[in-house]
């Protein structure tokens, strides 16, 4: 079990005899979220205006589940040092990452045995990106998608769309409500119907990488990085032959396994159409 976690440079199982649990690594490669944005909601108008002149990366929280590995758990040494300051760096060599992290708190802990305990540490990534610099995606040679942002392939970032995109960015957004009455003596309501003006929606874009660690971290970065530029992004969907404007909402990591030193990474980028002109 050495080799999957170094804390400050000390290998965790070796220094105090936990290790990390598989599940664990989803949570390390998840994407935080973007601070909030400010946004217009017009009543006489499609969609949301939004500032996106200078979008920023928030800080996130991920949980880490560990085991111990008999006698050698230590966990109020790991503890201790992990409260011995604020930030610590977390390493973890299999992804080819390292980020300075934060504890929050220990949301759970249980005993199975004297020697094999299970527990969750919850820690805070304040630094999204940091001493990242831009490196284009590496193409790992699949077919184009018809999937686009700022025209560009996904394809061209490794990723394949999974099922379940095109309902998504075929199904229609909600109706604003436009100038409603209520009469407390009259049946019914009266409505402003003359005009019909749609809101924003929310599209979950399935994803699936296989390949590389490497290419991985790099491809997903860049994916990253591209997605949080200033100004609002153009996402084209071939199934309907349209752009749309949009802008990255999060992201989350559904199931992510190393196989024979190649993994296979399965998550969901969540983005807002603005059902603005792009």
């Amino acid at each position: 079990m050495t080799g999957l976690l170094k804390i400050d440079g000390a290998d965790a199982y070796t220094t105090y005899g936990v290790f990390p649990t598989g599940d664990s690594y989803a949570q390390v490669l998840e994407w935080p979220s973007l601070k909030e944005l400010l946004i217009s909601d017009w009543p006489d108008q499609n969609g949301i205006d939004v500032d996106l002149s200078a979008p920023v990366l928030d800080s996130r929280s991920l949980t880490l589940s560990f085991f111990t590995g008999g006698q050698l758990a230590n966990i109020g040494g790991l503890m201790s040092a992990l409260m011995n300051g604020s930030y610590h760096t977390l390493e973890f060599p299999q992804l080819g990452v390292e980020h300075s992290l934060r504890l929050i708190s220990q949301p759970s802990y249980r005993s199975y045995s004297n020697a094999t305990k299970h527990f969750a540490l919850q820690l805070a990534d304040d630094f999204p990106l940091a001493g990242y610099n831009y490196l284009a995606p590496n193409p790992t040679g699949i077919s184009a998608t018809g999937f686009k942002i700022d025209n560009v392939d996904l394809a061209n970032y490794g990723m394949v769309v999974t099922e379940g995109a095109e309902s998504e960015i075929l199904k229609s957004p909600g109706i604003k409500q436009n100038l409603l009455v209520s009469i407390k003596n009259k049946a019914g309501v009266s409505y402003d119907g003359e005009n019909v003006f749609v809101k924003s929606k929310e599209v979950e874009i399935g994803l699936l990488f296989r390949g590389s660690m490497s290419d991985f971290i790099r491809n997903s970065r860049a994916l990253l990085y591209n997605l949080v530029k200033p100004g609002q992004r153009s996402f084209y969907a071939g199934v309907t032959g349209e752009s749309y404007g949009c802008y990255y909402n999060g992201q989350r990591v559904e199931r992510f396994l190393i196989l024979n030193n190649r993994i296979w990474c399965e998550f969901s980028v969540s983005l807002v159409f603005t059902n603005k002109t792009v």
